[in-house]
């Protein structure tokens, strides 16, 4: 039996479980109740065991006895009997030490005893009493603000994985339950089955099982199958696409398209702009026979025979041994003017 409380030890919470914000407030809570409910502490945080009036050692009155010969006096001192440490009554030494041994349990597991605004010199149901005005209300509007991120968080598959989404939900789940919320699994299960997109309904409206674990075992065997499925589509994409390009390759090839004319290309052989002399329609030039039924030569315009007998002098002795074809057209057409009686 447990009545001296220097016997009592102090536990030391693990650091996720230390009272650090809100955000952990439940599990702290949760800690410290085990801790003081194992010790027989809980009533003094709870308030129910109240301070004793301080009591000293009370002296007996003397007593007196009496024989044939002598007569002997005798003086006696009554001490408080000590209490087990779960007494609802304890002596005012006895209170004092467990009241501190309960304080020390609370305080010693809060990283930041002062950031919070704890103060030491209360009583354990003081300090307990103030832990609970200052997070119990808010706790509950961050319950509900995590239940709401947790049912309304949706799967992406473009930009996560399947293994990244359990994750992120299993988290969201455990924010849930550190405010002290509550989701049982087959309910987690229904919010894993709802968070897919509308495109993978058809697939999972009969997940088999009721727990979460049998929800995320069928929908990664979904996954990869979606994604095997993907990266099929994506390779028959590709093919199609290499083989379009080889056919326009080789379509090119065989049919070169007709270059567009340009303005700034000016034939060699016949002067005029938008082509070259590979491409020329006269007559022994790259594109001869090419040209359009009613294409020909245009004839020079002459403001009158002496000019024209002048022209045909000076173009006849600038005729080289080999002329060009053109040329030659041109001289002929002149001298068939020249020979006219007019």
């Amino acid at each position: 039996m447990l009545t001296n409380p220097s016997n009592v030890s102090i536990p030391r919470f693990p650091e996720d479980n230390q009272l650090d914000s809100d955000r952990n407030w439940r599990t702290y809570k949760r800690e410290c109740i085990l801790a003081l409910k194992a010790r027989s502490l809980l009533q003094y945080i709870e308030g129910t065991i109240v301070r004793p009036l301080f009591q000293t050692t009370q002296t007996a009155a003397p007593a007196t006895t009496t024989t044939s010969s002598t007569t002997a006096t005798t003086t006696t001192s009554t001490t408080p009997t000590q209490t087990p440490i779960w007494s609802s009554t304890p002596l005012y030494e006895e209170w004092t030490t467990r009241d501190a041994t309960a304080t020390s349990i609370i305080i010693t597991n809060v990283r930041d005893p002062v950031g919070v605004g704890i103060e030491d010199d209360k009583s354990a149901a003081e300090i307990w009493k103030f832990l609970i005005n200052k997070y119990e209300k808010r706790v509950e509007q961050r319950i509900h603000l995590a239940d709401t991120a947790l049912r309304s968080h949706t799967y992406e598959p473009e930009l996560t994985t399947m293994e990244d989404h359990e994750k992120k939900m299993k988290n969201l789940l455990r924010t849930l339950k550190d405010y002290g919320g509550t989701c049982s699994n087959p309910q987690f299960h229904l919010i894993v089955v709802a968070s897919l997109l509308l495109d993978w309904k058809q697939d999972t409206r009969n997940v088999p099982g009721t727990s979460s674990k049998d929800a995320f075992t069928f929908l990664h065997s979904l996954y990869l199958e979606k994604q095997q499925e993907h990266e099929s589509s994506e390779r028959d994409e590709k093919r199609v696409k290499a083989l379009l390009v080889s056919h326009n390759t080789t379509a090119a090839a065989v049919e070169p398209q007709q270059p567009g004319r340009n303005s700034d290309l000016v034939c060699s052989n016949c002067g005029k702009r938008g082509h070259t002399i590979h491409h020329c329609w006269v007559k022994g030039r790259g594109a001869e026979g090419e040209g359009p039924k009613n294409w020909r030569v245009q004839r020079p315009n002459h403001s009158n025979s002496n000019s024209n007998a002048n022209t045909n002098s000076v173009n006849a002795a600038s005729v080289v041994a080999d002329p060009e074809p053109s040329q030659l057209f041109v001289l002929s057409a002149d001298s068939m003017d020249m020979s006219l009686p007019w």
